[in-house]
């Protein structure tokens, strides 16, 4: 894949290629065409023409996609052996770090008063506390031990099978996280041992790493 020369300023997804480029120009001007067309016969095999064009061109944007999440997944997995280096390659393709985007946008409190920026951030807070934290006071009333006296298995270790199953479950083709890493990286066969390693050390610890705890949440505007 060859990628597109950028201009000052300009940016561009790294998945963008020439070929791209020209598919897309010859898709704007198939527009051009259709729109300024006069005769309304020609104006419909024009615009034929032109669904036809933006359709070849979708295909090969989701061709370039899907190479391009291939490749990524291959230089991860080559690097598996190494961690040092496999987060190191994480951060260089970008999925990762970075500068965290506003997701919150506006939105109105209780009272409703629009608020923006930190005063929206800490609306949603609010809200998710109360809705998370209701119902979490009450308590079983008849004493002894929630658990039952059989809880021994509650302290064990995370097994392998476990962490197959887990990955097996995961939805594929889907949305990443803030880490930008899909579904299907994570779930490589190379992987499974190293998650299964890092989950029962953030097991045995009470610890997890800090972009585990990051979410984005997205308001969906509705009609009233």
């Amino acid at each position: 894949m060859v990628e597109v020369s950028r201009k000052k300023g300009e940016r561009r997804q790294p998945w963008f290629s020439r070929e791209l480029a020209k598919l897309r120009k010859v898709l704007h001007d198939s527009e051009k065409e259709w729109l300024n067309c006069d005769s309304k016969e020609t104006k419909r095999e024009k615009r034929k023409e032109y669904v036809e064009k933006r359709r070849k061109y979708k295909k090969a944007v989701c061709r370039a996609k899907r190479k391009f999440d291939e490749g990524k997944q291959v230089r991860l997995e080559k690097l598996i052996t190494s961690p040092r280096k496999w987060w190191a390659e994480v951060r260089k393709l970008g999925l990762i770090g970075g500068k965290k985007k506003d997701m919150t946008g506006r939105v109105y409190d209780e009272g409703g008063v629009m608020r923006q920026g930190k005063e929206a951030v800490e609306v949603w807070r609010s809200y998710f506390e109360k809705v998370l934290n209701e119902g979490g006071n009450s308590v079983d009333q008849g004493g002894g031990d929630v658990l039952g006296g059989e809880s021994s298995w509650i302290d064990e270790g995370i097994t392998r099978e476990e962490v197959e199953q887990a990955l097996g479950k995961l939805k594929r083709r889907a949305a990443p996280g803030t880490d930008g890493l899909t579904a299907e990286m994570v779930s490589s066969k190379e992987l499974v041992d190293f998650w299964h390693h890092l989950f029962n050390w953030c097991w045995t610890n009470g610890m997890i790493p800090t972009e585990w705890r990051r979410s984005v949440i997205v308001p969906i505007p509705k009609k009233k």
